[in-house]
Formats: structure tokens, C-alpha cells, sequence
């Protein structure tokens, strides 16, 4: 009778768990919620193709395909706190561990990420592939540091952004790959001008964050 209901009750709580979990497919990948969206994981990837066809009676101009991005990531969020994330690429290219960090949200304006990251230093590599506006990077962006392994400080404001963070090696690094090898300390500074206007508004995962909205200020001509 004791082993029945022990089984009874695994299968009631088990029914539960699998009706309160809840999946949705969008451009973000595929997401699954457990419970009340306490613990959420998200399944994404992106897939890049360069393609090159030459039509010239010159010698030497190739044309050909090449996969420039094959990469695979997993997301996990905890309770609006903690963060998990880890991107494996398997383009030849770049084939190796991209993103692999963990993140802890102290309030809504400051956070503190661990792990591989993308250095915070310019708008070339801090930008997503998946938004940049031309084919590919420009040659600023090769110049500048792109993942490594620390730890950054991260805090924004309504007009205002500040991070700060510690960075060593990559994970797997080329050794011939001197760019990103050391030590270094790395910090930016961002700031909007103009006067903005605060609401706050509630996000669907339940937490609060402050919007600021720009005002533009309208002169009429003289006539």
C-alpha cells in the first residue's frame, strides 16, 4: 500500500512539473519555462555562409563558398538572477568555446559576469554578428581584443553605461595568436546627451526596469 502511494504521488507531482512547463519557438530559438518562469532554457544558434562569384578574364580570382559561422548555445535564467550561457562554434574558421559565462544580476542596473566574454572595449566586437549592417567587421575590429577569460563588472544607468572588468587568456587559444595574450584591465564609459524622461514599467518576467525616453525639442522657422 506504501510503495502504491509513494508511486501515485511521483506520478501526480511529475503530471504537474510537465503541465506547468511551457515551450514557445521565436527568432530567440526555442525556449522552455518551468513553473512560474522562475528557470528558463533557450536553445539558439546562428548559421553565416560567405559566398564569392567572380566574372573577370583576370587570373587568380577564385570563386567559392566558405561557412564563417556554425554556433550552437545554450541559456539558462534563474530566477531573474543568474544567468548561464555557453557557445560552441564548429565553422572551421573559428571552431572552439565562444561565450561560456555565468551572470549575476544584483539589482536592475548592476550585474557581475564571469567567464569568456566579449571584452568591452569597442562597438565592432561588442556588436552581435547577427546586427552588424555590412557583410562582416571592419579591420578596426580585428585590431581590437574579442573574447577572454574574467571577470567584468557591469552597471546601467537611464542616459549612462559603466563596466569594468580583469581579462586573461582565451579558452583553446591559437599560440600563435599574440593579440589577446596577457593581463589587462579594461574599462568604458558611455553617456547620451539631452533631457529624457523616466517610466517605470513592469517586464513580463515580473522584474521592474526603468525606460528613458528621449525629448527633442522643436523650433519653428522664421517665416
Amino acid at each position: 500500500m506504501t510503495r502504491t502511494l509513494t508511486s501515485f504521488t511521483f506520478l501526480l507531482l511529475a503530471g504537474q512539473c510537465a503541465f506547468a512547463a511551457e515551450t514557445r519557438l521565436d527568432r530567440n530559438g526555442l525556449t522552455l519555462s518551468l513553473g512560474d518562469k522562475s528557470v528558463e532554457f533557450n536553445l539558439g544558434g546562428r548559421l553565416h555562409m560567405d559566398t564569392v562569384h567572380y566574372e573577370s578574364d583576370l587570373d587568380g580570382q577564385l570563386s567559392g563558398s566558405d561557412l564563417r559561422r556554425a554556433r550552437l548555445d545554450l541559456t539558462v535564467d534563474m530566477a531573474d538572477r543568474l544567468r548561464l550561457r555557453g557557445e560552441y562554434d564548429f565553422a572551421s574558421q573559428g571552431k572552439g568555446w565562444k561565450n561560456l559565462w555565468a551572470a549575476f544580476r544584483f539589482n536592475d542596473r548592476l550585474q557581475l559576469r564571469a567567464g569568456q566574454q566579449t571584452v568591452p572595449f569597442s562597438m565592432e566586437t561588442i556588436a552581435s554578428s547577427n546586427n552588424i549592417a555590412l557583410m562582416e567587421r571592419s579591420l578596426l575590429g580585428s585590431l581590437a581584443p574579442n573574447m577572454l577569460t574574467g571577470a567584468n563588472l557591469e552597471w546601467e544607468g537611464l542616459t549612462s553605461t559603466f563596466t569594468r572588468g580583469y581579462f586573461e587568456n582565451s579558452l583553446l587559444q591559437d599560440p600563435g595568436d599574440n593579440l589577446d595574450s596577457g593581463r589587462s584591465l579594461v574599462g568604458r564609459l558611455t553617456h547620451h546627451g539631452g533631457r529624457s524622461r523616466s517610466r517605470w514599467r513592469p517586464r513580463r518576467s515580473g522584474r521592474c526596469h526603468w525606460r528613458a525616453r528621449r525629448r527633442v525639442r522643436r523650433r519653428r522657422l522664421p517665416v
